[in-house]
């Protein structure tokens, strides 16, 4: 008598391309010549970004979550760049990220010169601005203006 054992496994494809576009969108934006281009390039990746979602299970640690992320064939792609939304004076942060909060494109489309007063990047591993979650690098945005603060406070 012979055995026969066979496994079904799902296609994967064995390459996610998050990192390469990570690299590439680092590059463009520390080159970047403008506020107005930077806030372009942070919009256009915050989307683009979109498509990557977190990995299950999600691994919490004392220092925050680990962020690692798959693309729509499941692959491993490790972690995305964190963008973070802090009004200034108010004593909280927005952490933008459109898979969690799909309405937070209404925020990401009024960015302006005027309503994003400075934009801060640290690009390398900087696990010392959010944990696990700023290691594949944070860019920060700080606004004064009330109207893009109450919008966000409202798509919150």
């Amino acid at each position: 008598m012979v055995l026969g054992i066979t496994h079904s496994q799902d296609y994967k494809d064995s390459v996610c391309s998050l990192q390469a576009e990570n690299a590439e969108w680092k590059l463009k934006f520390s080159k970047s010549a403008s506020k107005s281009e930077q806030i372009e390039f942070i919009r256009q990746k915050l989307i683009a970004d979109s498509i990557y979602v977190e990995t299950k299970p999600v691994i919490n640690t004392v220092h925050g979550r680990i962020n690692s992320h798959e693309d729509r064939n499941g692959n491993y792609c490790g972690c995305k760049i964190s963008f973070i939304l802090v009004p200034k004076g108010k004593g909280v942060r927005y952490n933008l990220n459109l898979n969690s909060r799909p309405n937070l494109i209404e925020v990401i489309n009024s960015f302006n010169e005027m309503s994003v007063e400075n934009i801060f990047y640290m690009l390398e591993n900087n696990n010392s601005a959010l944990g696990p979650s700023g290691k594949c690098g944070v860019v920060k945005l700080t606004t004064k203006d009330k109207d893009l603060i109450n919008l966000i406070k409202n798509v919150w």
